[in-house]
Parts: C-alpha cells; structure tokens; sequence
C-alpha cells in the first residue's frame, strides 16, 4: 500500500480510484472504499497523460519512453462495475493481479477505438497523440 500526501491536486475517479499527481508525473491508484486519495494501490504506473471517466469507467492514456526516448503511448479502460475484494492484499505485489482483472490495454489507438465500441464506452481523449 502506498501513502502519500495530495500536495499536487489528486483527482477521484469514482469507486475508490484515483489519478494520483506527483509533479509532472501521474498514475492511477484504487483506495477501495477508502475516500482518502493518499492511501491505495497502484493500478497503471506509467505516466498518465489524460484520464476521462463516466458511472462505469474509466480510460486512460499513457507514456513511456524507451531507451532510444521514444515515446511509447498506451490506451486503458477500467471497468469501475467490477467489485475487487481487497480484503487478501498484504501488500502491492499481492494485489496486482486482482487490480489487473477489470483493466485491459492495447497499444494501438484503433484497436482502443475499437474496444470502446465494443464495450459501447461512450468516453474519448482530447488527443489521441
């Protein structure tokens, strides 16, 4: 579990999910039920870019640089429906498998379109790029 202090404006996502702002960088956390933004487990790790939600969930879009500093982007949802039972998490490694269930990531933005249809997820980023 992590803790932190919300000196940079941390934002509730709805269920107990957070876009946690540190400086330039951000990530999505999940505090359960807790309405405490400054306690949870991290979800996506990578830096976030742009995160929009609605009742149901969540996208994300994110960036990573590889070793040439490339960027690389990703596209998430997060099913915020999915209930996760948090109850036998000692620890971040012992939950990244529960909070992996309800998130999928594709790494081609027509393929993420082409989800969010499917999921009939009416939600889009500002910038695909």
């Amino acid at each position: 579990m992590i803790g932190c202090e919300n000196f940079y404006g941390d934002e509730s996502l709805g269920s107990g999910y957070f876009l946690w702002k540190e400086g330039s960088y951000a990530s999505i956390g999940y505090t359960g039920n807790n309405d405490n933004s400054s306690i949870g487990y991290t979800v996506i790790k990578e830096n976030v870019l742009e995160a929009k939600k609605n009742e149901n969930y969540i996208i994300v879009k994110t960036v990573m640089f590889n070793k040439d500093q490339q960027k690389n982007l990703s596209y998430w949802v997060i099913d915020k429906s999915i209930k996760l039972d948090m109850s036998l998490c000692t620890d971040q490694s012992s939950c990244d498998s529960l909070l992996l269930s309800n998130l999928t990531k594709e790494k081609d933005s027509l393929a993420f379109k082409m989800l969010l249809k499917d999921k009939n997820v009416n939600l889009s980023f500002n910038n695909w790029n």
